[in-house]
């Protein structure tokens, strides 16, 4: 006796041979039957649950591509399950140097013609059915920011004139730089224009200016400084170490060169200066001047009242950093600036008989302590 489960669906083809058929209680009783079914009619088939019977089904790496304008785009290859793909298809027609595999539905080639994001139905056929999906596709090229002009000098406490680079390639998405721009100012993030008031005296700094997009990114290098501010008094103030600086050096009478009227530094001679007038520790601790023996240097500092203020002698690190921003004539006067040498109050502490001085278009170098050079006083705060 067999028996079966019955269902409104069920469909049962009964050969010849049977003797007897009861229908009891939702039971099908046979005796001794021959029988056949439609095997999609079985009593415990669920239509489509076989894996065989699954339409295809297609998943990308990414949902959205952004591929570099006649950039080889490599192979991208979806992940296929399901029935087996007897044929793969795209609509729209993919951009110009694209192509599609015919099986596998991979996408290849090199990209020839830019164009904005477009969405592409992709079609993968089987004998069970037909699967989809749906990627888009943009093509172009990074942005490469061109600056026309480096170094970029600018005034503490003013307003910049806009530095605007050229852009090629696509627009970017974010612009950005390294290091930081000096405190004031700031970067446009799709333009890559640098603006702003610079509330900060820097060194001469180079910065690389980076703009990207979905395409890549390019680079442009440029040099920032922002001068300390003249403040037309014979005095120059750089915010950066919190010092003011004599405009000019000192002349051969112990005063500053600073000639009020025209605002530059020529009222009369520079002057040599002695570090120490013996080649031994007489004028320092070894270390740095501290006022005693007979220090030139000292003295026209210690004894200046140029603005009202109190006057020092820089230290090699001060001065070495004041090194930075001379170049500019209009707060520094070149003349005389290049290729002259200057003291700082610091010692050598290799050699008692030397000190340090720097030479403006070299850097900083040791000396006898007893030769006579230039020297440009410095005072704290603003």
């Amino acid at each position: 006796m067999h028996k079966f489960h019955m269902n409104k669906n069920f469909n049962l083809l009964i050969g010849a041979g049977y003797r007897k058929v009861v229908l009891l209680g939702g039971l099908l009783l046979l005796n001794s039957c021959n029988f056949y079914s439609d095997p999609e009619y079985r009593a415990d088939h669920v239509p489509g649950s076989d894996a065989s019977a699954l339409v295809p089904v297609i998943v990308y790496p990414r949902l959205a591509y952004s591929f570099v304008l006649n950039g080889d785009i490599g192979m991208v290859t979806p992940t296929l399950t399901g029935e087996t793909v007897n044929e793969c298809s795209v609509s729209p027609t993919l951009p110009a140097g694209l192509v599609m595999d015919s099986l596998t539905c991979s996408l290849s080639g090199i990209p020839t013609v830019s164009q904005s994001q477009i969405f592409y139905t992709v079609i993968a056929k089987s004998k069970k059915g037909d699967g989809s999906t749906s990627i888009s596709i943009e093509i172009g090229t990074a942005p490469v920011p061109v600056y026309s002009t480096t170094p970029y000098t600018m005034q503490l406490n003013t307003v910049i004139t806009t530095i605007a680079p050229s852009i090629t390639g696509d627009v970017p998405t974010e612009c950005t730089t390294l290091p930081d721009l000096p405190n004031g100012l700031s970067i446009s993030r799709t333009t890559c224009a640098i603006s702003g008031t610079p509330t900060s005296t820097n060194q001469q700094t180079s910065y690389k200016v980076i703009a990207s997009n979905n395409f890549g990114q390019g680079k442009a290098d440029l040099v920032i400084y922002a001068l300390p501010i003249d403040n037309k008094n014979g005095t120059v103030y750089a915010n950066d170490l919190n010092l003011t600086w004599s405009k000019c050096p000192q002349n051969t009478t112990g005063t500053s060169l600073f000639n009020s009227a025209n605002n530059d530094c020529s009222n009369g001679v520079e002057g040599g200066f002695r570090f120490c007038s013996t080649l031994d520790n007489a004028c320092d601790n070894g270390v740095t001047l501290n006022g005693t023996g007979v220090s030139d240097v000292w003295t026209t500092c210690a004894s200046s009242r140029l603005a009202n203020r109190t006057w020092r002698v820089p230290t090699i690190a001060e001065l070495s950093h004041f090194k930075t921003v001379t170049n500019d004539s209009a707060i520094f006067p070149i003349n005389p600036m290049i290729n002259n040498d200057f003291w700082s109050s610091t010692a050598d502490p290799a050699n008692a008989g030397y000190a340090k001085f720097v030479r403006i278009s070299i850097g900083v170098v040791s000396a006898p302590k007893s030769n006579g050079m230039l020297v440009r006083c410095v005072s704290d705060g603003p």
